[in-house]
């Protein structure tokens, strides 16, 4: 599953939250049983529109309970991983528009920063994760986050995302979170491509680049 949730982006509705709970159970339920390695693997299950305050708060989420896992792991290890997006702030990351092309605490340029989602939040958010799954034992994966080019309207807007990329691969180390960046192989404007797929070659160095250093590599 992969960002279910009712198309409200407001508080989370019981009845749909008691959906996607009972589709995860489903799921672990299902590949557990069908045994081999199935019944010992790491499973990877979403919260609310992959949102991480409405899967760490007190809004409904429930982890799966792991039934049928193979009684070779250990009691106190958990098999079951959280997956959750980051993508804040969205007029930064995501919104298609040349307004807010800069992040973070080395913008030069105030009107190009948005008044939201800067490090503090991002500290916030991931710590807030850490806190309610990782110390009980439950992975946590930033299964998608990024930012796409504004180059077109902010010659510096690389450096940005550099930033942002960095900032995210490096908090979540911090608090225990695995991490994948989004490319969906479009370059250029908008686009959260890394590599050019026709041409096997890298576009976005620099965002590659705060990646690795974030991450430790």
């Amino acid at each position: 599953m992969n960002e279910n949730f009712d198309g409200q982006y407001d508080r989370p509705t019981q009845p749909c939250y008691s959906n996607i709970n009972a589709y995860n159970q489903i799921f672990v339920d299902t590949v557990r049983r069908t045994g081999g390695n199935n019944s010992s693997r790491w499973l990877l299950v979403p919260g609310w529109n992959t949102n991480i305050d409405y899967t760490a708060g007190n809004y409904g989420f429930v982890i799966s309970t792991d039934y049928y896992r193979s009684p070779s792991i250990p009691k106190s290890e958990k098999r079951i991983m959280i997956s959750v997006h980051y993508y804040a702030p969205w007029d930064f990351a995501g919104e298609e528009s040349g307004t807010i092309t800069q992040w973070g605490g080395a913008a030069t340029e105030p009107w190009r920063k948005s008044t939201r989602g800067q490090e503090d939040y991002l500290e916030s958010q991931l710590k807030l994760m850490h806190d309610t799954f990782v110390v009980r034992g439950y992975p946590v994966v930033v299964g998608e986050y990024g930012s796409i080019d504004k180059t077109s309207f902010d010659w510096s807007n690389n450096t940005y995302r550099a930033d942002f990329a960095y900032a995210v691969a490096a908090t979540a180390k911090k608090y225990g979170a695995a991490t994948f960046v989004w490319d969906n192989g479009v370059n250029g404007r908008y686009g959260f491509g890394l590599f050019d797929r026709h041409t096997n070659s890298v576009t976005q160095q620099e965002v590659i680049a705060g990646i690795r250093y974030g991450a430790g590599w």
